[in-house]
């Protein structure tokens, strides 16, 4: 069954992107899990993760997408941007479809490598 959904703001609190999503009445919904242009990240309370998931329930809302931020890039050639990818998953931890931009230097390699990472 197809369930209909949006991208929802995390802003001020993640708990309220599930009242966001039962406002535009989503059955899942997509957020990022933390700023998705910056390498800095805030540690989630306790209280905020039990309510997030508490209203999840409430709500009825089964499937909800984490969205890895724009600045990680599993792909990428240049070491530190790889190294600080690969770091930068930890706090999250979530599950990484989307590995970054191939570039024409290296290409099929990169993509490997990294699916390899993921597995292990």
């Amino acid at each position: 069954m197809v369930k209909f959904g949006f991208h929802v703001s995390v802003s001020k609190s993640i708990d309220l992107a599930v009242n966001r999503a039962q406002e535009d009445r989503c059955e899942s919904f997509q957020i990022f899990t933390r700023n998705p242009r910056s390498w800095a990240f805030r540690k989630l309370s306790d209280i905020e993760i039990d309510s997030f998931k508490q209203k999840r329930i409430q709500a009825g809302i089964d499937l909800v997408f984490g969205h890895m931020p724009y600045i990680l890039n599993l792909a990428s050639p240049e070491k530190d941007t790889y190294k600080r990818s690969i770091l930068g998953l930890k706090p999250d931890d979530i599950i990484v479809i989307s590995v970054g931009r191939l570039t024409k230097e290296k290409g099929y390699y990169d993509l490997f490598r990294n699916l390899s990472y993921l597995v292990l």
